[in-house]
């Protein structure tokens, strides 16, 4: 072993390891020298080579103590970390050109691509943006527009961009109730929203407001020129739509529309009028509305029930008392056989069926399963009905 280090300290070093085996440590001027080899093509400092050649025996450490995955790659590399988050540190940034959908077809908006592929950040976007718009948060809904344009995504598109339930911001912000949504529509119409659009169930952002009853929303949306005769994939009409919330004055505004009040006759998938959903949802004061403008008042669905009897299976008893007066049938019959008394007392509605009984509905007229409304009310336990068909029949007994 001595004879090896006498033969190694005797060997001379080669110019350029004396500099580093033996460096003067200053300048001729007394100041501290930096001393400098020359490795490759480059200069490092002796500092900077000292450096390197830690980090190689740490490398090796880490290889000798088994700390590499089955990838060959080393847990804790900078390589491995990004893989991590979903990224490469090799990786080329995102672009923002549209591509295809999976199978090659239509192509793909770039916020599209983005979301397919998981970007966070475009998901927050798109998230926030949805949210706004229905919650009718305006700081919210232009913040989400700015971190949009930041990604590089178009305003337009981003506008457009449908959620999970296909709605578009224009149909989020038509259905809020809040006081900014004509403000955040007349930004989404500025910056090219189609608020002709129409989701899954073939709802516009107007039929949108019409469901929600918001009337100022249907007045602004009509200044825009939107089409107020659109109908929804089940050809129910804007004004059926306004029924359902029954605001009076939405109701006005619509029927108002000429071309809205042509479609009173008309019928929806299940063969409704704009009566039918009254007589289920509305007031009379609508019903009048309604019947001023000509509504078939005895008008027939696919299951022949008529208003007054939709009226009584739902229990609404002002519209029944309106429909009665305005001499609607009180004992047309459905295709079960079943009459508006029948259909109030399958309800439970005694105070309904009380006011059919005054108006002339017959209580004994048998559906087609051979029962009585009075046999009916019976079981049911609507014991003042009962004693005031008793009544009637002593009263006509006497009579004669």
């Amino acid at each position: 072993m001595g004879a090896v280090a006498s033969s190694l300290a005797a060997e001379s070093c080669s110019p350029k390891c004396e500099e580093v085996c033996n460096p003067k440590s200053t300048t001729p001027d007394g100041k501290p020298k930096k001393t400098k080899i020359d490795w490759g093509n480059e200069d490092v400092d002796t500092k900077a080579s000292l450096d390197r050649l830690a980090q190689m025996i740490d490398f090796t450490k880490a290889l000798a103590g088994g700390d590499f995955a089955k990838s060959g790659k080393r847990r804790g590399s900078p390589a491995s970390a990004n893989e991590r988050r979903g990224s490469s540190a090799s990786a080329k940034p995102e672009s923002f050109s549209s591509s295809t959908d999976a199978g090659g077809g239509s192509p793909v908006s770039p916020l599209e691509a983005r979301l397919r592929r998981g970007s966070s950040a475009a998901k927050t976007v798109h998230e926030n943006l949805h949210t706004a718009c229905g919650n009718g948060d305006l700081r919210r809904f232009k913040a989400a527009l700015d971190a949009g344009v930041s990604l590089g995504v178009s305003l337009q598109e981003l506008v457009n961009q449908k959620n999970a339930r296909g709605l578009t911001p224009a149909m989020l912000a038509a259905a809020s109730q809040s006081k900014s949504s004509c403000e955040i529509l007349a930004m989404l119409i500025e910056h090219k929203a189609d608020i002709l659009a129409q989701d899954v169930s073939g709802w516009t952002a107007f039929l949108h407001a019409c469901r929600n009853g918001q009337t100022e929303t249907v007045k602004f949306l009509l200044e825009q020129g939107v089409d107020p005769t659109d109908l929804t994939a089940d050809n129910q009409t804007s004004l059926m739509l306004a029924l359902i919330e029954g605001k009076l004055d939405l109701v006005r505004l619509l029927v108002m529309q000429k071309t809205v009040a042509s479609q009173i006759v008309c019928k929806d998938s299940h063969g409704w009028t704009s009566l039918h959903h009254c007589a289920k949802h509305g007031s009379f004061e609508n019903a009048k509305l309604l019947l001023d403008q000509a509504a078939s008042i005895n008008a027939k669905d696919i299951d022949i029930k008529t208003p007054l009897a939709v009226a009584c299976e739902f229990g609404n008893l002002d519209c029944v008392k309106y429909l009665i007066k305005k001499r609607a049938g009180v004992n047309d019959k459905d295709k079960e056989g079943r009459t508006p008394i029948m259909h109030a007392v399958l309800h439970d509605y005694e105070g309904v069926a009380m006011i059919l009984l005054k108006a002339g509905a017959d209580p004994f007229m048998r559906d087609l399963n051979g029962d009585t409304p009075l046999k009916v009310a019976g079981d049911a336990g609507l014991n003042s009905l009962k004693a005031i068909v008793k009544g009637q029949i002593l009263a006509d007994e006497q009579a004669e």
